[in-house]
């Protein structure tokens, strides 16, 4: 039986189908099409231009308008042996392969994945924005201001102390990158009663419309002053939780209150403006409409009428922490109220970002992190970097990109804290299975001394104390 050759393009293949002949891609290597083989008759020789359409292939192989079965030998010389699998399986094989590169993401990852595929925020990307940064003396919240300010937006810097603050602010000016952006020092008590903390708010609002007169106020509020907890619940005195739900979740709460009126008749505006329902409809007919701000204005600029609070709150909000109760049930306030928040401003700029990063490490040797216990409020020593605590600078990088994206909530730990919320996420009652298990030996380790973090520890099989 003769055969006579026909070469195909290097990435099409013809497969065996009935009565249609399909092109289909595979590796890059050299195929040849030996023969075209007719059950009832003999070898019918065909030739086509080294390159050859669907329709082309489809008119070499035809003689006639009939359906017909077309069997296609083909011959694949650097791959011998190939076997012929049908569309199904190479789906299959496929998606296997997408699931093996997750779960190897998944074992490695240190925040969810859906805010690992978010792309990095480029340099540009606050410029001209006035981010006010609550907490941002020392720890994370320092490298949050060196993060923003690497990144070209102004910068109010907010903590109790003014001098811890003046180092942070020389830091980032340091760190910018064209030195044009602003940076200021607002010290103020976030316990301070309401009269304070509202004055504190309008002299930020000052400050940054100087700054930015096209588009004055703030553009970004980050939340992240607070204090930890370590003890078991009857070990921790009377006033604590007053006290340190006032500090995490009440003063906060305050500060978000005092700033939303310099945000919302803005917004409010600009929506009246845009095609909303007009306030000078409201004010009779006689009322003459206002120019809009944003028409004069280029496209990035209108982009940046929409607000964002950005909290950092923990993972202790998510799953369950034994040892620190309390300062679960301030940071799963938090969340209560900013959910809450976000839908009610959806459709006015104002936009929510919670992100719930579980242990960090401190930055620096000697940094001192305030702490209720059994004793009050004290200072002890924060744990320079172990396997499962993330770096200050990392957690400042994937906030600040979660802000960029507008993210509604992100978890930022590594396992196995981050493999629980999946499970609390999920199964529930498997993740209080669980944690009926590790709670007991977790306030042991707080009340040896320990950190809480020592996983080998608590899944060692030790008695009760």
């Amino acid at each position: 039986m003769a055969r006579e050759g026909l070469h195909l393009h290097p990435e099409t293949v013809l497969v065996r189908i009935d009565q249609v002949v399909q092109i289909r891609s595979v590796r890059r290597s050299p195929l040849l099409l030996t023969s075209v083989l007719r059950p009832e008759g003999p070898v019918t020789p065909c030739t086509c231009d080294t390159k050859p359409s669907r329709h082309a292939i489809l008119k070499a192989v035809r003689s006639d308008r009939r359906p017909r079965t077309l069997c296609l030998g083909v011959s694949v010389s650097s791959m011998p042996g190939l076997p012929a699998l049908s569309w199904s399986s190479y789906a299959l094989a496929g998606f296997a392969v997408i699931i093996a590169w997750k779960l190897q993401q998944f074992v490695r990852a240190d925040a969810d994945l859906w805010l690992l595929s978010r792309r990095r925020p480029p340099l540009q990307a606050f410029a001209g924005q006035v981010v006010w940064i609550i907490g941002a003396s020392q720890g994370l919240g320092e490298e949050l201001a060196k993060w923003f300010a690497a990144h070209n937006a102004h910068l109010i810097l907010s903590s109790r102390r003014l001098d811890q603050l003046q180092r942070v602010e020389t830091l980032c000016r340091n760190g910018r990158v064209d030195g044009q952006q602003q940076t200021a020092c607002l010290p103020f008590d976030l316990m301070a009663p309401t009269k304070d903390i509202e004055a504190a708010v309008e002299r930020a609002h000052d400050i940054a419309s100087s700054w930015n007169p096209a588009l004055p106020g703030i553009s970004h509020l980050v939340l992240n002053a607070g204090a930890g907890q370590a003890g078991a619940v009857e070990d921790t005195p009377h006033q604590v939780p007053e006290q340190l739900l006032g500090l995490n979740s009440v003063a906060p709460i305050r500060l978000t209150q005092a700033l939303l009126p310099f945000w919302l008749p803005h917004q409010d505006s600009l929506q009246d403006q845009s095609g909303g329902t007009s306030r000078s409809q409201h004010q009779g007919p006689t009322a003459e409409p206002s120019a809009s701000p944003s028409k004069s204005l280029p496209p990035r600029s209108r982009q940046q009428h929409k607000r964002r609070i950005t909290v950092v709150s923990s993972m202790a909000a998510k799953v369950p922490s034994p040892g620190q109760a309390l300062y679960a049930a301030s940071k799963a306030t938090l969340h209560g109220y900013y959910h809450s928040l976000a839908s009610e401003l959806a459709n006015r700029g104002v936009g929510v970002t919670l992100c719930c990063p579980g242990p960090i490490a401190a930055t620096h040797e000697g940094q001192m992190r305030a702490v209720w216990g059994a004793q009050g409020l004290t200072s002890k020593p924060a744990q320079l970097g172990s396997g499962s605590r993330l770096y200050p600078s990392r957690v400042a990088s994937l906030i600040g990109t979660a802000t960029y994206h507008g993210l509604q909530e992100v978890w930022i730990s590594k396992h196995p804290i981050l493999l629980l919320g999946y499970i609390f996420q999920l199964l529930p009652a498997l993740g209080q299975w669980i944690m009926t298990i590790v709670g007991p030996k977790r306030v042991a380790q707080y009340k040896g001394g320990g950190g809480g973090y020592d996983l080998g520890s608590m899944l060692k099989r030790t008695s009760e104390p």
